[in-house]
């Protein structure tokens, strides 16, 4: 049984502490709102217990499947667990429920580069800067881990953004 505490925000009483051991075996019905599982994550992701954080988002996709951030969360939770390859299996389903999304796509490269798949990274990358602000998106991934193995390629972007892919 997991005994690990999550702190839960509470409305007029300020942050608590609650033990979350048994969460995939029993979720009361105002627990499975998607409100206080996004609540839940948050509070379990800050204090790094990933394994409840991959609960609580499966309980999020399950609640609310036209919520992005629980495919999100999920992703995210199984990759901060070393279990990227799950990550990223379990995100590809959201590109086509969220077409518009940069992050998704985002996440994709991050995950598919760790797994040592440069160029279709860079491909899902593409995907990301067709859907958001591509210098943003430029600057964020310049900073993260995930992608240095390509950095080069990113930094040849330019300060503007830009398409890296336009011949």
């Amino acid at each position: 049984m997991n005994t690990t505490a999550c702190p839960i925000p509470r409305s007029n009483t300020g942050p608590q502490t609650v033990p979350l051991g048994g969460l995939g075996r029993v979720i009361r019905p105002r627990e499975s709102d998607p409100e206080v599982l996004e609540a839940r994550w948050q509070a379990c992701a800050n204090a790094k217990n990933w394994v409840v954080c991959v609960e609580l988002a499966r309980a999020l996709v399950a609640a609310a499947p036209e919520r992005e951030s629980g495919w999100v969360h999920r992703a995210y939770s199984l990759h901060a667990l070393g279990r990227t390859q799950e990550a990223y299996e379990g995100l590809l389903p959201a590109v086509e429920r969220f077409p518009a999304s940069e992050l998704i796509p985002y996440n994709l490269a991050c995950y598919i580069c760790r797994l040592g798949r440069p160029l279709e990274a860079l491909a899902w990358l593409k995907r990301a800067f067709e859907a958001g602000d591509p210098n943003r998106i430029r600057l964020t991934a310049l900073d993260d881990p995930d992608l240095e193995s390509l950095w080069v390629e990113i930094g040849r972007l330019g300060p503007e953004g830009g398409d890296p892919w336009r011949t």
